[in-house]
């Protein structure tokens, strides 16, 4: 299946997942001051099966709820691969461990397979200081970090594609939180 047909399959879980950043973003309005940032973000990278099928170039937005490294994060992805696997996916995530769910599709020995499928993951973001005043969301809104992560998967493929992959995400401040003297100090 090509990244074009996937798109165009429409599984409901991308419906769900607009839904649920949708839900995300709204619930991010009027919070305490105590709040930590909230930023939007979208990579891709490169990733590879331990199990031996093709190389995929992963996709993924993002709502992440960000002082430094995410406490939870919202995302839906994309990882497609033109010889092996397709999987369109929700995900969410506290602390880097989390799961999701999609459908995926993968070429088997009579012609393409799909369903739905579901994952586990492991994520550790690893934040670039290539922005001036980055620390400090106050100065600066942007982010830019890299995401190495880990995830097994379950579906129409025949037992368990083991994920391995890194992605370079680029995150925007939609929500500044209140003042804390290690992230966002607001006086200098």
């Amino acid at each position: 299946m090509t990244f074009a047909a996937l798109l165009n399959a429409r599984p409901r879980c991308l419906d769900v997942g607009l839904g649920l950043v949708a839900l995300a973003l709204l619930g991010s309005q009027g919070r305490a001051a105590a709040d930590p940032d909230r930023r939007l973000s979208v990579g891709t990278g490169v990733s590879g099966y331990v199990n031996g099928r093709a190389p995929a170039i992963p996709v993924e937005l993002s709502l992440t709820n960000m002082p430094f490294v995410p406490f939870w994060s919202v995302s839906l992805g994309l990882v497609a691969s033109d010889q092996g696997m397709d999987y369109a996916y929700v995900e969410a995530s506290v602390l880097g461990l989390g799961g999701g769910f999609g459908y995926g599709s993968f070429q088997g020995t009579n012609g393409r397979v799909g369903g739905p499928a579901a994952h586990l993951s492991l994520s550790l973001p690893i934040p670039l200081p290539v922005f001036p005043g980055e620390w400090n969301p106050h100065r600066n809104p942007w982010l830019l970090y890299l995401l190495p992560y880990y995830r097994p998967s379950w579906g129409p493929w025949p037992g368990t594609a083991n994920e391995v992959g890194v992605m370079l995400k680029i995150g925007y401040l939609i929500h500044a939180g209140g003042c804390n003297e290690m992230f966002s100090p607001c006086h200098e």
